[in-house]
């Protein structure tokens, strides 16, 4: 069996995934993204290649499908000119379709409203199955009128050998040192320092709370960057903003970390997909606070009061209550900490590949 995967990039923490499915399986896989031209939120990751990696444009990758004659092709929704290459290089070759369907939400403007629709009508009629990120992800696409028989779900995964790795003492006091946060606690935000992250909501909260009882840790860069530093200093808070750091030096930051949070809202181009610095934080047993705009946090994956805490979106006082309640609670952070760690378990590359197995298998199923 011939299987082509089509998708824009190979970043570090698909590696491993992409890396598995196709020594194990045989699946060849084409990305359409220079990585030099790509958008500015994905420059700093490591991008992989690999032998059966072929970064190629558009017109060649259709060039490739066509010719080889793939018993299936998947497809993620990443650009419209690639998707629509793909459909059609299915239909003219008879191969089957499946749809990485990566989003549960569409994009509020009038261009998308029109696309949409017309995804949708594709999806229905022309796909042979769907896979998802996670639970919200199929309830989004059962919503829109999808069979639900056709939808399956790869888990989310991250390297858990990586970012469970057993942190030294040694680590722990460098970092401390480093920062220069003593045994204070710790409240955590990874990643992109820009609006839809929903960083003003996020300082808002942290002003509300005991200025003297947290260290306040930004890992990131972004455009709020200097706005996140300034507030902090106006309004006291113990802060340290850092930029970016190497995604294999971040277990250090959660192993120190009380409590992470991931506070992003829905604007009207966006809402968080999954938010994959949750998988990362469990695995150092650092439970978590988001919202439920946040894929993660309504997908599956944190359970609320058990392993982390979901609040509503742009609600300041709902996060400040969330976050106080891990940094006063020990015997409560410690039970969700032990829960994230037992969690993230079976949160693996093995239970992702088979939602994609299981929706081939499920293609090429005689009707």
């Amino acid at each position: 069996m011939k299987i082509a995967f089509i998708t824009n990039l190979c970043p570090h923490y698909r590696y491993k995934l992409f890396k598995m499915l196709s020594d194990q399986y045989g699946f060849d896989f084409y990305f359409f993204d220079d990585p030099q031209k790509t958008k500015e939120e994905v420059r700093h990751l490591e991008i992989h290649w690999d032998g059966r990696f072929r970064y190629l444009p558009p017109k060649e990758i259709f060039k490739r499908l066509v010719k080889k004659k793939y018993d299936v092709i998947i497809k993620c929704t990443n650009n419209k000119w690639s998707f629509f290459m793909s459909l059609f290089a299915a239909k003219l070759t008879g191969a089957k379709l499946i749809v990485w369907h990566t989003i549960w939400y569409y994009p509020k403007t009038l261009q998308y409203k029109f696309f949409s629709k017309f995804l949708i009508y594709i999806f229905k009629n022309y796909t042979d199955a769907i896979v998802v990120y996670g639970e919200h992800g199929k309830k989004f696409l059962i919503e829109k009128g999808i069979n639900p028989d056709k939808i399956f779900i790869a888990w989310q995964a991250v390297d858990n050998e990586l970012y469970g790795r057993e942190i030294r003492e040694e680590e722990i006091e460098n970092i401390k040192r480093e920062l220069n946060i003593g045994n204070k606690k710790v409240v955590l935000y990874v990643g992109r320092v820009i609006r839809l992250k929903g960083i003003e909501y996020l300082l808002e909260a942290l002003k509300s709370l005991g200025k003297n009882n947290f260290v306040f840790l930004a890992v990131g860069d972004g455009k709020l960057k200097s706005m996140m530093g300034n507030y902090c200093k106006e309004n006291f808070l113990n802060r340290r903003v850092v930029g970016l750091k190497p995604y294999y030096e971040m277990p250090s930051y959660y192993k120190v970390s009380t409590v992470l949070v991931l506070p992003s809202i829905t604007t009207k181009t966006f809402k968080e997909p999954w938010g994959l610095v949750v998988n990362e934080a469990f695995n150092q047993g650092c439970p978590v606070v988001v919202t439920d705009a946040v894929g993660a946090g309504v997908g599956g994956l944190v359970k609320n009061g058990i392993n982390g805490f979901v609040v509503p979106e742009k609600n300041s006082k709902a996060l400040a209550e969330a976050i106080d309640k891990i940094l006063n609670d020990n015997s409560l952070r410690e039970k969700l900490s032990k829960n994230a760690k037992e969690e993230i378990k079976i949160w693996t590359y093995e239970r992702q590949a088979k939602g994609f197995l299981d929706a081939v298998e499920y293609s090429l199923m005689e009707l």
